[in-house]
């Protein structure tokens, strides 16, 4: 008998690094959910006291939380992978720390976008469920670039891709 399943026949608590692989591959699970707009793997994931903190500050319950979980929409797709993953397991709570790396497709523009993220697991009758989950957006700002006003003249203007709409408006030192 491997040592996994001997840990599992006795009851014991594996050990935390096992613990901290499986919630791991859980949210990995999660990620990819995420994407391919599938509620269930949330559904089945989330405690039934659960919050989420999503990346505009919003407050979702359990409910919430698994109705947001929709297929993406025509023109959009990509993929989310958890990077820097770190666990602390204290008997039957888990804190997870990661960084959720995401590269979008965004009618036919690329993006990429990097989430830091902390959740919070308690084991319910054996079962990892996620209790609390909080994301916070990393922004980064393209590297400034020297311009003269001819050029930023011809920058300035209103922009669309897709569904969203910017405006550039042109300053006498800048946009």
């Amino acid at each position: 008998v491997d040592p996994k399943t001997l840990v599992f026949l006795l009851g014991a608590t594996p050990p935390a690094e096992d613990v901290s692989s499986q919630l791991r591959a859980r949210t990995a699970q999660l990620l990819d959910a995420i994407t391919a707009g599938d509620p269930s793997v949330w559904d089945k994931a989330l405690d039934g006291n659960a919050r989420v903190i999503d990346e505009n500050g919003e407050i979702l319950d359990r409910k919430a939380m698994v109705a947001s979980v929709r297929p993406l929409p025509p023109g959009i797709g990509g993929q989310i992978r958890p990077v820097d993953f770190q666990a602390t397991v204290v008997g039957d709570v888990a804190t997870t720390t990661y960084v959720a790396d995401e590269d979008e497709t965004f009618h036919g523009a690329k993006i990429h976008a990097r989430y830091r993220m902390g959740d919070t697991w308690v084991r319910r009758e054996g079962t990892w469920k996620l209790l609390s989950s909080q994301v916070l957006a990393l922004r980064t700002e393209p590297p400034a670039i020297a311009t003269t006003a001819e050029q930023r003249k011809a920058l300035c203007g209103r922009y669309a891709l897709g569904d969203l709409t910017y405006v550039v408006r042109c300053e006498t030192d800048g946009l």
